[in-house]
């Protein structure tokens, strides 16, 4: 939602592309190769779990040299990439990517967010032009510090806690899979379990909830209609015994 208020707040024209389309993006590329353009995808979708193709999207430069590639990355951040730089990372791309957003509020634990720049003259540009930007207060010193020893974290026992957490969502996913719920696309920590109606997706929440099972309950008009869904993400101090509880919970209730 943030992507779309952005984009409108802007002013500027856009076209939207079908999820993960990279094909459809390629033809809105070459049918406007004499606009600026700007392309903006999530690196992790934050509601369907799934990976967006960034190699064959930073190849659209080969068609249009000057496009730009701004990646939401707040749910790859931290999960993803040999040194947790997300989704971009992964894919090898980070030097082609112009514009990388991510938050302190999801792997980091902590609260507030960032923007990388590859150009650090339109950074300076938009610290100084960008009322948004200068209308808002800095973190309390707590929040600073909590962001600043998550990262110091992250540098001396990343790796371990991202391959530990890789096992992990792979054994949920096989545990999810035996239950024959859709789950879209997720091949992530990010896992959605789908419901065509939003009164059903609200029970099984609220039945969740009630066995200490914390998901996340999105409903039209947040996603499609018929693809209501509980978004259960999993962080490194989940356990076995935790998944398993879950998805025997989730398939009872079900």
């Amino acid at each position: 939602m943030s992507i779309w208020d952005g984009v409108k707040l802007s002013g500027c024209p856009f076209r939207a592309y079908i999820h993960a389309n990279v094909e459809m993006l390629e033809q809105l590329v070459r049918l406007n190769q004499d606009k600026r353009i700007l392309i903006i995808t999530d690196g992790v979708f934050s509601a369907d779990g799934d990976v967006a193709d960034l190699r064959k999207i930073t190849r659209l430069k080969q068609i249009h040299p000057s496009l730009e590639i701004y990646i939401d990355d707040a749910h790859g951040v931290g999960m993803l990439g040999g040194s947790g730089q997300g989704a971009c990372e992964s894919a090898g791309v980070v030097s082609d990517i112009d514009y990388i957003v991510g938050t302190m509020s999801k792997a980091f634990g902590s609260s507030g967010g960032f923007v990388v720049f590859k150009d650090e003259a339109f950074a300076e540009r938009v610290r100084f032009r960008c009322p948004t930007y200068n209308g808002s207060q800095s973190v309390s010193p707590g929040v600073a510090s909590a962001s600043c020893t998550a990262l110091e974290i992250n540098a001396t026992e990343g790796v371990v806690r991202r391959h530990q957490l890789a096992e992990l969502t792979r054994y949920t996913h096989e545990k999810i899979d035996s239950l024959g719920v859709d789950k879209l696309y997720s091949k992530t920590a990010v896992i959605p379990v789908i419901f065509k109606d939003p009164m059903e997706a609200a029970r099984v929440n609220a039945e969740l909830v009630g066995k200490g099972i914390m998901g996340s309950l999105f409903v039209p008009p947040f996603v499609p209609n018929h693809q209501s869904r509980i978004r259960l993400c999993l962080t490194y101090n989940h356990t076995i015994a935790d998944v398993d509880y879950c998805v025997d919970a989730l398939g009872k209730i079900i």
